[in-house]
């Protein structure tokens, strides 16, 4: 909980209290109320217990990766409220790392401009299956802002972009796919009539193979 705060990163804030909203919905359907009632109690003291911890401590995390982000040579409960409460720069890609990094890909997956090595497959070919896996970090030097040309990006910080730019439309529809699966499979699980059982079996099955 400290770890999470101390970031300044709200990308991750919002990401963790997604989370606790998703276990928050799901934990009494699958363990009961009051075990979940439980674990919410529980949750929320170690809360409590962070912030207090924060009063009495700051934190030194010298920034290595990029000259954008926030100081976060002294963390502090106020530093933290001001983040939560500040929007300074968020829409700004000039002063944004992150979103100059979306705009990138963004910029990768719509025009597919040509990497200048070798012989490369045509437009349609990169729209619909893109430059490959693990290509990001070269082809994003074709489309590297200003405010990042000194810093090496490795992702677009977005796992939808990233799989678009590096797969094409393809690859992102079968990400999408996967995930939509796995959604369905949960709620078969939760909702659906014997499905606990033909989990467990499914599960020893795969054991066995």
């Amino acid at each position: 909980m400290i770890a999470i705060l101390v970031t300044l990163s709200r990308g991750l804030w919002i990401g963790a209290i997604a989370g606790v909203l998703a276990i928050a919905a799901l934990a009494p359907l699958v363990f009961g109320w009051r075990r979940a009632a439980t674990t919410g109690r529980v949750t929320a003291a170690a809360f409590v217990v962070a912030l207090v911890f924060l009063l009495t401590i700051s934190y030194t995390s010298p920034d290595r990766f990029d000259s954008s982000a926030p100081d976060t040579s002294r963390a502090s409960v106020a530093d933290i409220q001001d983040r939560a409460t500040s929007l300074s720069g968020v829409f700004d890609s000039n002063t944004n790392g992150r979103l100059s990094r979306w705009e990138g890909a963004l910029d990768l997956a719509i025009n597919r401009p040509e990497p200048p090595a070798g012989a490369q497959p045509g437009y349609l070919i990169r729209f619909m299956f893109g430059y490959g896996p693990d290509t990001f970090p070269d082809v994003f030097t074709m489309v590297t802002p200003e405010n990042l040309s000194n810093i090496r990006t490795t992702a677009a910080h977005n796992d939808p972009l990233n799989r678009l730019a590096e797969t094409g439309l393809i690859g992102l529809l079968a990400w999408v796919a996967l995930w939509s699966s796995l959604a369905f499979f949960i709620l078969q699980i939760l909702y659906g009539p014997g499905t606990w059982i033909m989990f467990v079996e499914q599960c020893l099955n795969n054991g066995v193979e």
